[in-house]
Protein backbone atom coordinates (compact mmCIF):
# COMPACT_ATOMS: atom_id res chain seq x y z
CA UNK A 1 0.00 0.00 0.00
CA UNK A 2 2.88 2.39 0.56
CA UNK A 3 3.21 3.43 -3.07
CA UNK A 4 -0.52 3.56 -3.79
CA UNK A 5 -1.16 6.83 -1.99
CA UNK A 6 0.44 10.23 -2.43
CA UNK A 7 2.56 11.64 0.35
CA UNK A 8 1.12 14.50 2.31
CA UNK A 9 2.71 17.14 0.11
CA UNK A 10 1.09 15.70 -3.00
CA UNK A 11 -2.26 15.24 -1.32
CA UNK A 12 -2.48 18.98 -0.84
CA UNK A 13 -0.80 19.95 -4.10
CA UNK A 14 -4.03 21.07 -5.74
CA UNK A 15 -4.95 23.45 -2.93
CA UNK A 16 -3.50 26.96 -2.63
CA UNK A 17 -0.55 26.78 -0.24
CA UNK A 18 -1.25 28.14 3.23
CA UNK A 19 0.84 31.07 4.43
CA UNK A 20 4.14 30.38 6.15
CA UNK A 21 4.15 32.56 9.25
CA UNK A 22 7.25 31.19 10.96
CA UNK A 23 7.32 31.47 14.71
CA UNK A 24 3.92 33.16 14.75
CA UNK A 25 2.40 30.06 13.17
CA UNK A 26 3.95 27.87 15.86
CA UNK A 27 2.30 30.08 18.47
CA UNK A 28 -1.00 28.88 17.03
CA UNK A 29 0.17 25.33 17.80
CA UNK A 30 0.77 26.28 21.46
CA UNK A 31 -2.65 27.92 21.62
CA UNK A 32 -4.19 24.86 19.97
CA UNK A 33 -2.51 22.51 22.45
CA UNK A 34 -3.88 24.48 25.41
CA UNK A 35 -7.31 24.79 23.78
CA UNK A 36 -7.39 21.02 23.41
CA UNK A 37 -6.56 20.65 27.11
CA UNK A 38 -9.56 22.86 27.88
CA UNK A 39 -11.90 21.20 25.39
CA UNK A 40 -10.84 17.55 25.64
CA UNK A 41 -9.87 17.33 29.33
CA UNK A 42 -13.43 16.73 30.59
CA UNK A 43 -14.16 14.49 27.59
CA UNK A 44 -11.00 12.35 27.68
CA UNK A 45 -11.34 12.03 31.45
CA UNK A 46 -15.01 11.13 31.27
CA UNK A 47 -14.32 7.64 32.60
CA UNK A 48 -13.43 9.11 35.99
CA UNK A 49 -16.67 11.11 36.04
CA UNK A 50 -18.65 8.07 34.85
CA UNK A 51 -17.44 5.97 37.77
CA UNK A 52 -18.11 8.71 40.34
CA UNK A 53 -21.57 9.38 38.95
CA UNK A 54 -22.42 5.65 39.03
CA UNK A 55 -21.17 4.99 42.56
CA UNK A 56 -21.67 8.29 44.40
CA UNK A 57 -23.58 11.15 42.81
CA UNK A 58 -26.21 9.54 40.56
CA UNK A 59 -26.70 6.09 42.05
CA UNK A 60 -30.37 5.99 41.01
CA UNK A 61 -29.44 6.19 37.31
CA UNK A 62 -28.33 3.25 35.14
CA UNK A 63 -24.83 3.11 33.59
CA UNK A 64 -26.37 3.53 30.13
CA UNK A 65 -28.30 6.62 31.21
CA UNK A 66 -25.24 8.12 32.91
CA UNK A 67 -23.10 7.48 29.82
CA UNK A 68 -25.38 9.87 27.92
CA UNK A 69 -23.76 12.70 29.89
CA UNK A 70 -20.28 11.97 28.55
CA UNK A 71 -21.44 11.16 25.04
CA UNK A 72 -23.56 14.33 24.88
CA UNK A 73 -20.47 16.27 25.92
CA UNK A 74 -18.33 14.75 23.19
CA UNK A 75 -21.10 14.89 20.57
CA UNK A 76 -21.39 18.65 21.10
CA UNK A 77 -17.59 18.97 21.23
CA UNK A 78 -17.29 17.39 17.79
CA UNK A 79 -20.74 17.98 16.28
CA UNK A 80 -20.85 21.73 16.96
CA UNK A 81 -18.20 21.99 14.27
CA UNK A 82 -20.98 21.94 11.67
CA UNK A 83 -21.68 25.51 12.84
CA UNK A 84 -18.31 26.64 14.21
CA UNK A 85 -16.46 25.51 11.07
CA UNK A 86 -18.38 27.78 8.67
CA UNK A 87 -18.20 30.64 11.19
CA UNK A 88 -14.42 30.20 11.21
CA UNK A 89 -14.41 30.40 7.41
CA UNK A 90 -16.40 33.64 7.67
CA UNK A 91 -13.81 35.28 9.90
CA UNK A 92 -15.20 34.75 13.41
CA UNK A 93 -12.42 32.43 14.62
CA UNK A 94 -11.17 34.62 17.48
CA UNK A 95 -14.66 35.17 18.85
CA UNK A 96 -15.37 31.43 18.69
CA UNK A 97 -12.23 30.51 20.64
CA UNK A 98 -12.79 33.14 23.35
CA UNK A 99 -16.50 32.42 23.73
CA UNK A 100 -15.98 28.67 23.70
CA UNK A 101 -13.31 28.67 26.41
CA UNK A 102 -15.41 30.90 28.67
CA UNK A 103 -18.43 28.62 28.16
CA UNK A 104 -16.42 25.52 29.11
CA UNK A 105 -15.14 27.14 32.30
CA UNK A 106 -18.64 28.37 33.22
CA UNK A 107 -19.98 24.84 32.70
CA UNK A 108 -17.33 23.37 35.02
CA UNK A 109 -18.25 25.84 37.74
CA UNK A 110 -21.92 24.94 37.36
CA UNK A 111 -21.03 21.23 37.50
CA UNK A 112 -19.43 21.81 40.89
CA UNK A 113 -22.87 22.87 42.16
CA UNK A 114 -24.82 20.04 40.51
CA UNK A 115 -26.50 17.29 42.53
CA UNK A 116 -29.20 15.87 40.24
CA UNK A 117 -29.07 14.14 36.88
CA UNK A 118 -30.59 16.98 34.88
CA UNK A 119 -28.18 19.46 36.48
CA UNK A 120 -25.16 17.32 35.61
CA UNK A 121 -26.47 16.86 32.07
CA UNK A 122 -26.97 20.60 31.60
CA UNK A 123 -23.59 21.59 33.02
CA UNK A 124 -21.23 18.74 32.09
CA UNK A 125 -23.03 17.34 29.07
CA UNK A 126 -24.40 20.44 27.34
CA UNK A 127 -22.60 23.57 28.59
CA UNK A 128 -19.07 22.13 28.71
CA UNK A 129 -19.63 20.20 25.47
CA UNK A 130 -21.03 23.19 23.60
CA UNK A 131 -18.18 25.46 24.69
CA UNK A 132 -15.61 22.83 23.77
CA UNK A 133 -17.18 22.42 20.33
CA UNK A 134 -17.11 26.16 19.67
CA UNK A 135 -13.37 26.11 20.45
CA UNK A 136 -12.29 22.81 18.90
CA UNK A 137 -12.82 23.10 15.14
CA UNK A 138 -11.66 26.75 14.82
CA UNK A 139 -8.34 25.94 16.50
CA UNK A 140 -7.90 22.81 14.41
CA UNK A 141 -8.73 24.64 11.19
CA UNK A 142 -6.40 27.53 12.10
CA UNK A 143 -3.43 25.19 12.48
CA UNK A 144 -4.19 23.43 9.18
CA UNK A 145 -4.42 26.78 7.37
CA UNK A 146 -0.98 27.85 8.63
CA UNK A 147 1.06 24.78 7.68
CA UNK A 148 1.69 22.44 4.75
CA UNK A 149 3.34 19.06 4.29
CA UNK A 150 5.36 17.52 7.09
CA UNK A 151 5.03 20.62 9.26
CA UNK A 152 1.25 20.37 9.05
CA UNK A 153 1.40 16.77 10.27
CA UNK A 154 3.68 17.65 13.18
CA UNK A 155 1.55 20.66 14.11
CA UNK A 156 -1.59 18.50 14.10
CA UNK A 157 0.09 15.88 16.26
CA UNK A 158 1.24 18.41 18.85
CA UNK A 159 -2.16 20.11 18.99
CA UNK A 160 -4.00 16.80 19.23
CA UNK A 161 -1.73 15.69 22.07
CA UNK A 162 -3.27 18.50 24.13
CA UNK A 163 -6.39 16.37 24.35
CA UNK A 164 -4.31 13.48 25.66
CA UNK A 165 -2.59 15.76 28.17
CA UNK A 166 -6.00 16.80 29.44
CA UNK A 167 -7.00 13.15 29.56
CA UNK A 168 -4.01 12.39 31.81
CA UNK A 169 -4.33 15.46 34.03
CA UNK A 170 -8.08 15.33 34.68
CA UNK A 171 -8.33 11.72 36.00
CA UNK A 172 -5.24 12.10 38.22
CA UNK A 173 -6.32 15.47 39.66
CA UNK A 174 -9.83 14.07 40.13
CA UNK A 175 -8.48 10.99 41.90
CA UNK A 176 -6.08 12.87 44.19
CA UNK A 177 -8.31 15.76 45.19
CA UNK A 178 -11.70 14.06 45.45
CA UNK A 179 -11.07 12.33 48.83
CA UNK A 180 -9.51 15.49 50.30
CA UNK A 181 -11.69 18.28 48.94
CA UNK A 182 -14.86 16.58 47.77
CA UNK A 183 -16.51 16.75 44.36
CA UNK A 184 -17.43 20.49 44.25
CA UNK A 185 -13.95 21.87 44.93
CA UNK A 186 -12.23 19.20 42.83
CA UNK A 187 -14.27 20.29 39.81
CA UNK A 188 -13.66 23.98 40.58
CA UNK A 189 -9.89 23.43 40.65
CA UNK A 190 -10.11 21.72 37.27
CA UNK A 191 -12.02 24.78 36.07
CA UNK A 192 -9.31 27.10 37.42
CA UNK A 193 -6.72 24.99 35.55
CA UNK A 194 -8.69 25.58 32.35
CA UNK A 195 -8.90 29.29 33.18
CA UNK A 196 -5.08 29.46 33.38
CA UNK A 197 -4.84 27.83 29.94
CA UNK A 198 -7.33 30.37 28.57
CA UNK A 199 -5.32 33.33 29.89
CA UNK A 200 -2.31 31.95 27.98
CA UNK A 201 -4.32 31.46 24.79
CA UNK A 202 -5.91 34.92 24.84
CA UNK A 203 -2.92 37.05 23.77
CA UNK A 204 -1.77 34.45 21.26
CA UNK A 205 -4.96 34.42 19.21
CA UNK A 206 -4.66 38.18 18.73
CA UNK A 207 -1.06 37.78 17.51
CA UNK A 208 -1.64 34.87 15.14
CA UNK A 209 -3.16 35.79 11.75
CA UNK A 210 -6.48 34.09 11.04
CA UNK A 211 -7.61 33.40 7.45
CA UNK A 212 -9.51 36.21 5.75
CA UNK A 213 -13.28 35.99 5.73
CA UNK A 214 -14.77 34.17 2.76
CA UNK A 215 -18.07 34.93 1.12
CA UNK A 216 -21.24 33.92 2.95
CA UNK A 217 -22.24 30.34 2.27
CA UNK A 218 -24.51 27.70 3.80
CA UNK A 219 -23.47 25.88 6.93
CA UNK A 220 -23.47 22.60 5.01
CA UNK A 221 -21.89 22.04 1.59
CA UNK A 222 -24.58 19.79 0.18
CA UNK A 223 -22.55 19.16 -2.96
CA UNK A 224 -19.88 17.48 -0.80
CA UNK A 225 -22.39 14.79 0.17
CA UNK A 226 -22.61 13.80 -3.50
CA UNK A 227 -18.84 13.31 -3.73
CA UNK A 228 -17.89 9.64 -3.15
CA UNK A 229 -14.61 10.42 -1.37
CA UNK A 230 -16.25 12.76 1.12
CA UNK A 231 -19.23 10.48 1.78
CA UNK A 232 -17.14 7.34 2.28
CA UNK A 233 -14.70 9.10 4.56
CA UNK A 234 -17.58 10.57 6.58
CA UNK A 235 -19.06 7.07 7.02
CA UNK A 236 -15.65 5.78 8.12
CA UNK A 237 -15.45 8.61 10.67
CA UNK A 238 -18.96 7.79 11.90
CA UNK A 239 -18.18 4.12 12.59
CA UNK A 240 -14.75 4.85 14.08
CA UNK A 241 -16.24 7.26 16.59
CA UNK A 242 -18.97 4.80 17.59
CA UNK A 243 -16.25 2.37 18.67
CA UNK A 244 -13.49 4.78 19.71
CA UNK A 245 -15.11 6.28 22.78
CA UNK A 246 -16.37 3.03 24.35
CA UNK A 247 -13.06 2.03 26.04
CA UNK A 248 -12.47 5.59 27.24
CA UNK A 249 -15.77 5.47 29.14
CA UNK A 250 -15.74 1.87 30.34
CA UNK A 251 -12.09 0.93 31.04
CA UNK A 252 -12.23 2.35 34.61
CA UNK A 253 -15.67 0.78 35.15
CA UNK A 254 -14.40 -2.56 33.81
CA UNK A 255 -11.41 -2.44 36.16
CA UNK A 256 -13.57 -1.75 39.19
CA UNK A 257 -16.64 -3.89 38.50
CA UNK A 258 -15.25 -6.81 36.49
CA UNK A 259 -11.72 -7.17 37.89
CA UNK A 260 -12.51 -5.88 41.41
CA UNK A 261 -9.66 -3.39 41.28
CA UNK A 262 -9.60 -0.14 43.25
CA UNK A 263 -10.99 3.15 41.93
CA UNK A 264 -7.46 4.53 42.06
CA UNK A 265 -6.25 1.79 39.73
CA UNK A 266 -9.13 2.45 37.34
CA UNK A 267 -8.26 6.15 37.13
CA UNK A 268 -4.58 5.43 36.49
CA UNK A 269 -5.54 3.01 33.73
CA UNK A 270 -7.58 5.77 32.10
CA UNK A 271 -4.62 8.13 32.46
CA UNK A 272 -2.42 5.45 30.85
CA UNK A 273 -4.84 5.12 27.95
CA UNK A 274 -4.74 8.87 27.38
CA UNK A 275 -0.96 8.94 27.81
CA UNK A 276 -0.66 6.25 25.14
CA UNK A 277 -2.95 8.33 22.95
CA UNK A 278 -0.56 11.26 23.29
CA UNK A 279 2.34 9.08 22.18
CA UNK A 280 0.36 7.91 19.17
CA UNK A 281 -0.64 11.43 18.18
CA UNK A 282 2.87 12.85 18.35
CA UNK A 283 4.67 9.76 17.04
CA UNK A 284 2.42 9.40 14.00
CA UNK A 285 2.94 13.05 13.08
CA UNK A 286 6.65 12.38 12.57
CA UNK A 287 6.16 9.67 9.94
CA UNK A 288 2.74 10.26 8.37
CA UNK A 289 4.14 12.47 5.60
CA UNK A 290 6.25 9.51 4.45
CA UNK A 291 3.61 6.76 4.44
CA UNK A 292 0.45 8.80 3.80
CA UNK A 293 -2.45 9.64 6.13
CA UNK A 294 -4.83 7.00 4.78
CA UNK A 295 -2.20 4.28 5.20
CA UNK A 296 -1.77 5.35 8.82
CA UNK A 297 -5.53 5.20 9.33
CA UNK A 298 -5.76 1.72 7.80
CA UNK A 299 -3.08 0.45 10.17
CA UNK A 300 -4.40 2.21 13.25
CA UNK A 301 -8.07 1.27 12.79
CA UNK A 302 -7.12 -2.36 12.11
CA UNK A 303 -5.02 -2.62 15.28
CA UNK A 304 -7.68 -0.83 17.34
CA UNK A 305 -10.40 -3.23 16.19
CA UNK A 306 -8.27 -6.31 16.90
CA UNK A 307 -7.24 -4.89 20.29
CA UNK A 308 -10.85 -4.21 21.24
CA UNK A 309 -11.77 -7.82 20.47
CA UNK A 310 -8.73 -9.01 22.44
CA UNK A 311 -10.11 -7.02 25.40
CA UNK A 312 -12.55 -9.91 25.85
CA UNK A 313 -9.75 -12.14 27.19
CA UNK A 314 -8.37 -9.59 29.67
CA UNK A 315 -8.70 -11.01 33.18
CA UNK A 316 -6.11 -9.17 35.29
CA UNK A 317 -4.48 -5.82 35.85
CA UNK A 318 -1.46 -6.49 33.64
CA UNK A 319 -3.65 -7.42 30.68
CA UNK A 320 -5.87 -4.38 31.13
CA UNK A 321 -2.84 -2.10 31.39
CA UNK A 322 -1.44 -3.48 28.11
CA UNK A 323 -4.83 -3.10 26.45
CA UNK A 324 -5.23 0.49 27.68
CA UNK A 325 -1.82 1.61 26.41
CA UNK A 326 -2.11 -0.25 23.08
CA UNK A 327 -5.58 1.07 22.37
CA UNK A 328 -4.50 4.53 23.48
CA UNK A 329 -1.53 4.62 21.08
CA UNK A 330 -3.43 3.50 17.98
CA UNK A 331 -6.61 5.45 18.72
CA UNK A 332 -4.36 8.49 19.15
CA UNK A 333 -2.98 7.88 15.66
CA UNK A 334 -6.54 7.91 14.33
CA UNK A 335 -7.42 11.20 16.01
CA UNK A 336 -4.22 12.93 14.87
CA UNK A 337 -4.47 11.69 11.29
CA UNK A 338 -8.14 12.36 10.51
CA UNK A 339 -7.62 16.11 9.88
CA UNK A 340 -4.83 15.37 7.41
CA UNK A 341 -7.26 13.41 5.23
CA UNK A 342 -9.92 16.13 5.42
CA UNK A 343 -7.51 18.57 3.74
CA UNK A 344 -7.10 16.25 0.73
CA UNK A 345 -8.20 18.17 -2.42
CA UNK A 346 -11.01 15.68 -3.08
CA UNK A 347 -12.51 16.53 0.32
CA UNK A 348 -11.46 20.17 0.86
CA UNK A 349 -10.68 21.76 -2.54
CA UNK A 350 -9.23 24.95 -0.99
CA UNK A 351 -8.26 26.43 2.36
CA UNK A 352 -11.40 28.59 2.50
CA UNK A 353 -13.62 25.53 2.99
CA UNK A 354 -11.48 23.55 5.43
CA UNK A 355 -13.41 24.75 8.48
CA UNK A 356 -16.78 23.84 6.95
CA UNK A 357 -15.67 20.44 5.66
CA UNK A 358 -14.02 19.58 8.98
CA UNK A 359 -17.19 20.63 10.77
CA UNK A 360 -19.31 18.36 8.57
CA UNK A 361 -17.06 15.34 9.01
CA UNK A 362 -16.76 15.86 12.75
CA UNK A 363 -20.53 16.29 13.10
CA UNK A 364 -20.98 12.82 11.65
CA UNK A 365 -18.31 11.53 14.05
CA UNK A 366 -20.09 13.27 16.91
CA UNK A 367 -23.29 11.39 16.12
CA UNK A 368 -21.27 8.17 16.32
CA UNK A 369 -19.93 9.08 19.76
CA UNK A 370 -23.41 10.11 20.90
CA UNK A 371 -24.83 6.67 20.28
CA UNK A 372 -21.75 4.45 20.77
CA UNK A 373 -21.30 4.41 24.55
CA UNK A 374 -25.03 4.24 25.40
CA UNK A 375 -25.40 1.27 23.05
CA UNK A 376 -22.34 -0.31 24.63
CA UNK A 377 -23.68 0.39 28.13
CA UNK A 378 -26.99 -1.24 27.24
CA UNK A 379 -25.11 -4.39 26.16
CA UNK A 380 -23.56 -4.96 29.60
CA UNK A 381 -25.07 -7.79 31.61
CA UNK A 382 -24.94 -8.28 35.35
CA UNK A 383 -25.74 -12.00 35.03
CA UNK A 384 -22.99 -12.98 32.58
CA UNK A 385 -19.55 -14.11 33.76
CA UNK A 386 -18.06 -11.26 31.73
CA UNK A 387 -20.48 -8.38 32.28
CA UNK A 388 -18.91 -6.43 29.41
CA UNK A 389 -18.76 -9.12 26.69
CA UNK A 390 -21.47 -7.58 24.50
CA UNK A 391 -19.89 -4.14 24.79
CA UNK A 392 -16.45 -5.46 23.84
CA UNK A 393 -17.69 -7.40 20.79
CA UNK A 394 -19.77 -4.43 19.64
CA UNK A 395 -16.90 -1.94 19.79
CA UNK A 396 -14.39 -4.25 18.08
CA UNK A 397 -16.69 -5.29 15.25
CA UNK A 398 -17.79 -1.73 14.49
CA UNK A 399 -14.18 -0.52 14.43
CA UNK A 400 -13.23 -3.24 11.94
CA UNK A 401 -16.34 -2.56 9.85
CA UNK A 402 -15.19 1.04 9.39
CA UNK A 403 -12.28 -0.26 7.30
CA UNK A 404 -14.66 -1.03 4.44
CA UNK A 405 -15.41 2.66 3.88
CA UNK A 406 -11.82 3.71 4.42
CA UNK A 407 -10.69 1.20 1.79
CA UNK A 408 -13.14 2.69 -0.70
CA UNK A 409 -11.79 6.17 0.11
CA UNK A 410 -8.25 4.92 -0.51
CA UNK A 411 -9.30 3.52 -3.89
CA UNK A 412 -10.89 6.86 -4.87
CA UNK A 413 -7.74 8.76 -3.89
CA UNK A 414 -5.62 6.33 -5.87
CA UNK A 415 -7.78 6.72 -8.97
CA UNK A 416 -7.57 10.51 -8.62
CA UNK A 417 -3.80 10.37 -8.35
CA UNK A 418 -3.51 8.26 -11.48
CA UNK A 419 -5.85 10.56 -13.42
CA UNK A 420 -3.76 13.67 -12.66
CA UNK A 421 -0.48 11.88 -13.29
Amino acid sequence: MKNELPPLERQTAHSPPPPHNGGIAWLSVLAGFLAFVIAWGPASGCGSFQDYYETQLLTQSSPSKISWIGTTNVFLLIGTGVCSGPLFDRGYGRFMVCGGCVTVIFGMMMLSLSQKYYQVMLSHGICVGLGAGITYIPMLALVNCNFVGAKRAIANGVVASGGSAGGVIFPIVFLRLLPRLGFPWTVRILGFLQLGCFFTILPIIFLVPFPESTKTRSLIHWDALRQPAFSCFALFTFLVHIAYFVPMVFVPVYAIQQLNLSRETGMYLLAGLNGGSGLGRIGSSLVVHKVGPTNMLLLAASVCGITQLAWISVANLAGLAVFSVMFGIFSGIIIATLPLVVVHPLISPRCGVIGTRMGMVWFVGGVGILIGSPIGGSLTSETAVNHFLGLQVFSGVVMLASLVFLSVTVAIFQRHRESVG
